[in-house]
């Protein structure tokens, strides 16, 4: 004999859970990107430490340095992206997109407040990296939304 619980019985208790489970899973739009740019901020903002503790206790070449660098900013947008499609659910592809360009657009903003650099804002090479951060974050938005 199956004992039942009080309240709501049979399917309408499962599908009142079912409908709260859901709302708690999706969040809204702004916070899943917000939350998956301060997410990829604060993973750069770590990963560049190891970097920098490993530039100082090791003689490697600057050269090394800087594609270390490039990895570790790919990996922090594709963590953020994860974290994006993971808190959302579905669309990854998209979220992550978008936080791999607002991440790009800060990282650029950032480097035209530098009074040394040269002004202009596209060149190939910046057209490079904001390319595959977008492909970085849509990586990492596919995977969040898979773990899911």
């Amino acid at each position: 004999m199956v004992r039942q619980r009080r309240g709501k019985t049979g399917p309408d208790r499962t599908r009142g859970q079912e409908k709260v489970r859901d709302v708690d899973r999706t969040a809204s739009a702004f916070s899943t990107i917000i939350s998956g740019v301060i997410s990829s901020i604060i993973a750069v903002v770590v990963i560049f430490l190891v970097i920098g503790v490993y530039g100082f206790y090791t003689s490697s070449d600057i050269a090394s340095l800087g594609t270390l660098a490039l990895s570790g900013t790919l990996l922090a947008i594709a963590y953020g992206g994860f974290n994006a499609g993971k808190r959302a659910g579905k669309r990854g592809l998209i979220y992550g997109g978008i936080v791999g360009i607002i991440f790009a657009i800060v990282a650029v903003m950032i480097g035209l407040g530098d009074k040394d650099a040269p002004r202009a804002i596209i060149t190939l090479t910046s057209l490079k990296r904001v390319i595959l951060s977008i492909v970085a974050g849509c990586l990492g938005g596919m995977f969040g939304v898979a773990v899911s």
